[in-house]
């Protein structure tokens, strides 16, 4: 017996609209363009074309149109329903006027990168919805897949931070080891471009003067293109030790307003990444990150960062080469996802926040993402057969496979938990001295269980979605007393009792007319109510040495639930 944690689907102002796909391509050579930006014209929702350069996005056939924009090529708008119809979007090059690529004493070019990295500074802080997507490869073969939806925050050229929504992660095993980017996204946050930091090298916008900047940089015009209006500046450190990167910035010749920033580096001898063990070590890394722009409210806000970095790691074995690829994706500027109702640490590394939280399948099923290409498709079919994948099946009380391990246990009938499951007690919780006594009351305080009714809710779509499910919550549950023969009885029929509390809110939340401020309402009553029930249930049963209240609230869960916690456990 399961009890469904898909709760309703509410009308929340909502206009047909239809999956609009394509492909962008080079009119010249058919080539695709990944990474092309298409605009849903009127809007701020936006999506990205993949590596072959597919995209998808909803769309109202009849009204909408679509903007195409990729630097280096004329801009184009279509109709939805001319998208539809066509085999591909084809853009063409700009025209470019080329220039002698040689420095001169010329200080205008070095005066526009000061006054772009001065407006850059001033740049107002700004939310959006967020897709996050990186994929690993360990010499050539797939290790690592992660997607993410947050609300993210940003100011300036930095990305200020990721809150997250959904995620989703797989991993596929080298031998009898892991490869894992455990805290990427906090990467990201640590980078920008403006500001210097020791996990990165240098850029040209982080010096103070253009005097200052002529002595690191060698800043040159390489074109001019003529139909965009963009010049394309490179500026090369004079220090060539890697500290400090090499950029290609694209502006516009008119206002200086930044379109693309491209940092690379080849052998950084900065960077922010660590080898998982200490006898490992990493030899060598190759970086580029690319941000490029768009205007939003009549400022420029980033549109999506691109993340490539190859690793030369050494572990005692061999060497091995590591191959990573992330896009952080802006889709809709001022946009903000409802966030789960969930407490957690904020702190966790990016791993222990996804697996911390149920699956939601058809949020998957309707969010935002980019196109696959079918070497995803593969990659991730490799990753369900050979290693661990998120959704791809139920996972057990406590997900103990490694880097997937969670410290909250989701109900499930067809599972129970155990004394032995229960993450270990908190360092300042202290074990009682010398033992109890079958049935001798035992102090409370010795005991913590607790439970949260995680609520999540969705307007994909155009829709309001209420997600549910009942956690025990391992960062806040200990059991410090000696194990007796009732105790995994009394903390099944805890978290049940929990699970019962869940049903009711979401009977409650599918009444008609429910909105996202009532069901936060609903949802803090419940929480209330299924506290104020565990105190009692804690208090009557005596921690579960009272047979005959325990009984008694057995009884309770076997109506509601069909499970007999004391007949399971030989009571």
């Amino acid at each position: 017996m399961r009890a469904p944690l898909l709760l309703c689907l509410l009308p929340f102002g909502a206009v047909a609209q239809t999956p609009i796909s394509g492909r962008v391509l080079d009119a010249a050579t058919h080539e695709p363009l990944p990474y092309c930006n298409v605009i849903l014209v009127g809007s701020q929702r936006s999506t990205l074309t993949n590596a072959e350069g597919a995209f998808s996005i909803a769309a109202d056939t009849l009204a909408d149109s679509l903007r195409f924009a990729y630097v280096g090529y004329r801009p184009l708008v279509l109709a939805a329903s001319t998208v539809q119809r066509r085999n591909g979007i084809l853009l063409h090059p700009s025209a470019h006027q080329l220039t002698q690529f040689v420095a001169t004493a010329n200080t205008k070019q070095y005066d526009r990168v000061a006054r772009v990295a001065k407006a850059l500074r001033s740049i107002a802080p700004y939310a959006a919805r967020s897709y996050f997507e990186m994929e690993t490869h360990l010499d050539e073969r797939p290790v690592e897949v992660v997607e993410c939806f947050y609300n993210g925050r940003f100011s300036g050229a930095r990305t200020d931070g990721l809150d997250l929504k959904q995620g989703r992660i797989g991993i596929a095993p080298m031998g009898d080891r892991y490869f894992v980017s455990l805290n990427t996204t906090k990467a990201i946050t640590l980078f920008d471009p403006t500001e210097r930091n020791a996990h990165f090298p240098t850029s040209p916008f982080q010096w103070p003067s253009a005097k200052k900047l002529r002595k690191a940089y060698r800043v040159e015009l390489v074109s001019t293109s003529t139909d965009e209006a963009l010049d394309h500046l490179r500026m090369t450190p004079r220090d060539s030790s890697g500290i400090a990167f090499t950029v290609d910035l694209w502006l516009s010749a008119v206002s200086d307003a930044v379109e693309v920033i491209e940092l690379h580096c080849t052998d950084c001898a900065r960077h922010p990444f660590l080898p998982l063990w200490s006898e490992h070590a990493i030899n060598s890394v190759d970086l580029r990150i690319r941000q490029t722009w768009r205007a939003w409210n009549g400022r420029n806000v980033l549109d999506h960062l691109e993340l490539v970095y190859t690793l030369a790691y050494a572990n005692p074995e061999r060497p091995e080469r590591i191959d990573t690829k992330a896009v952080l994706h802006l889709f809709d500027p001022g946009g903000a996802f409802i966030l789960p109702l969930f407490e957690y640490d904020q702190e966790q590394p990016d791993y222990r926040k996804i697996t911390m939280q149920p699956y939601d399948t058809l949020f998957w099923d309707r969010a935002p993402t980019l196109v696959r290409t079918a070497q995803q498709e593969r990659d991730r079919d490799f990753l369900q057969r050979n290693g661990l994948l998120t959704g791809s099946s139920a996972p057990g009380p406590w997900k103990k496979s490694g880097f997937f391990e969670s410290n909250c246990a989701w109900w499930s009938a067809d599972k129970r938990v155990s004394l032995k499951s229960l993450p270990p007690p908190p360092e300042d919780a202290t074990r009682p001295a010398g033992f109890r006594s079958q049935g001798a009351a035992a102090p409370i305080s010795q005991v913590n269980l607790e439970a949260q009714l995680y609520l999540d809710m969705d307007t994909t779509g155009g829709q309001l979605r209420v997600f549910t499910a009942t956690a025990l919550d391992g960062f806040r549950s200990y059991y410090l007393l000696p194990e007796e023969r009732h105790t995994d009885a009394f903390i099944n029929i805890f978290f049940d009792l929990c699970e019962m509390e869940r049903r009711t809110l979401q009977e409650q939340l599918l009444q008609p007319g429910i909105t996202a401020e009532r069901a936060r309402g609903i949802h803090s009553f419940w929480t209330d109510h299924m506290n104020t029930l565990t105190r009692h249930y804690l208090k009557e049963t005596s921690l579960g040495a009272d047979r005959v209240a325990l009984a008694k609230w057995n009884a309770r869960v076997k109506e509601a639930l069909g499970i007999d916690n004391m007949a399971l456990f030989g009571l």
